[in-house]
């Protein structure tokens, strides 16, 4: 991952003698964490075949991963809150869903499978609660929104590239769906043995007061109170919910309608949400640097771009659901997912910036809760209205929530400047 750095943040980071490979590890470990969910979704139908499940049953197991990923940062937070326990959860975690990955291939049963799902679905928890807290503390302000669309973009091109590993494994190399989750997991080990050199930054390296001054005591009930305080959190908060009611089951309902619109296969539809994972690439790549001019000119202009970049995209993706012509539909859910990239990513650095180093773990984990809890409603109500007006009317629906998380958004803009300036990391000029 080191080399999708910009040759600008190489030397940037150069002069001032920080190193590249945090970054890089991090950013490897966000990428084998695709692995088992990408292969599980691809050849859920060869796994149903081979262990006896009904398509309810692997529902269900589909439905434990991701209740536990959505759970798993909460306790990987709290814990985190413990001295020198951050990179271990890191590492620790990455061993776990690599050695998840390895033994699906093993799984004799679907309780088996279930409990090997559930253990990924725990363990992915780090990438979302220390990662970004991580990363706050190994590389200072100026350059945060380019090293994060770094770290974001690495889970978008293990979307792209798993499902290829996948069908590579499978079909050009004759392996069964065992011998597929084998290779993935033995892949896994050996990107996670590569970030062994990981080692804790420490707290509030950007601080202007000594860290002990400021946060060195918080603990997890101290950080989960500093986090609610803060006004502009809790509009971010509100805005993470209602982000979830749209992204959560947007996927889903693009699937079918895919399937059921534009009839398309299980192939094409793979090659199109890489396409929208590709496009959320480039929409990361081309944000960092811009993203990192604006936060330190104008703090308050960045969640009101953010604002604006996802009401743009649930603009596109409403209009390409409603598209006659399929290269337009193509076209407009492109540069909607272009946009979804740069929305993460703006949040996390608005919400991370605004509060002290021990307290973002929990922001972080109360994101995703908040996050998953919206997901959950989106999905109850949006299948109401696919079973009312078909799944091109719940292509529409999904208009209503991507608009309120943006006004939800755009109200941090008011507070954003007052919070910012009780925080005291250091200033330190763009480049």
């Amino acid at each position: 991952m080191t080399t999708a750095a910009p040759a600008r943040l190489r030397q940037v980071l150069g002069a001032r003698g920080i190193s590249l490979y945090p970054l890089s590890a991090l950013a490897s470990l966000s990428l084998i964490d695709t692995f088992q969910g990408q292969a599980f979704t691809v050849l859920t139908p060869d796994i149903s075949d081979d262990l006896g499940l009904t398509t309810a049953a692997a529902g269900v197991a589909i439905a434990v991963k991701t209740l536990a990923s959505s759970l798993s940062p909460l306790p990987i937070a709290m814990l985190s809150q413990r001295p020198g326990w951050r990179i271990r959860m890191v590492l620790v975690t990455g061993i776990a869903w690599s050695l998840s990955t390895l033994f699906t291939g093993f799984a004799g049963s679907a309780a088996a499978l279930l409990l090997l799902l559930a253990l990924d679905g725990l363990s992915t928890g780090s990438v979302t609660a220390l990662h970004p807290p991580l990363i706050m503390e190994f590389y200072p302000p100026d350059v945060r929104v380019r090293v994060m669309s770094i770290h974001s973009s690495a889970q978008f091109v293990g979307n792209v590239v798993a499902p290829v590993l996948v069908a590579i494994l499978s079909s050009a190399l004759g392996l069964g769906w065992r011998g597929v989750f084998f290779t993935l997991g033995a892949f896994s080990v050996l990107g996670t043995l590569g970030s062994l050199r990981l080692r804790d930054p420490g707290y509030g390296r950007w601080e202007q007061q000594p860290v002990q001054d400021v946060d060195a005591a918080l603990g997890f009930g101290a950080a989960r109170r500093a986090v609610l305080a803060v006004p502009t959190l809790r509009r971010i908060f509100v805005g993470y919910a209602v982000f979830g009611l749209l992204t959560v089951p947007l996927a889903t309902f693009s699937s079918y309608f895919l399937k059921e619109h534009w009839h398309l296969g299980a192939s094409a539809r793979g090659v199109f949400f890489a396409y929208t994972s590709a496009a959320s690439i480039v929409g990361l790549v081309l944000y960092g640097r811009r993203g990192d001019r604006l936060f330190a000119a104008r703090p308050s202009a960045v969640p009101r771009q953010v604002a604006a970049f996802f009401a743009t995209a649930t603009l596109l993706v409403v209009a390409g659901g409603f598209s006659p012509v399929f290269a337009l539909f193509v076209i407009a859910f492109g540069l909607a997912f272009a946009l979804i990239g740069p929305v993460i990513v703006g949040l996390q650095i608005a919400a991370l910036s605004l509060i002290p180093s021990r307290a973002r773990p929990c922001a972080q984990a109360l994101a995703s809760i908040c996050t998953a809890i919206g997901g959950i409603i989106g999905a109850v109500a949006l299948g109401g209205v696919a079973d009312t007006y078909g799944v091109t009317g719940s292509m529409a629906a999904v208009g209503v929530p991507g608009l309120l998380a943006a006004a939800a958004v755009w109200r941090a803009a008011s507070t954003i400047d007052a919070d910012l300036a009780a925080r005291t990391e250091i200033p330190v000029a763009v480049t």
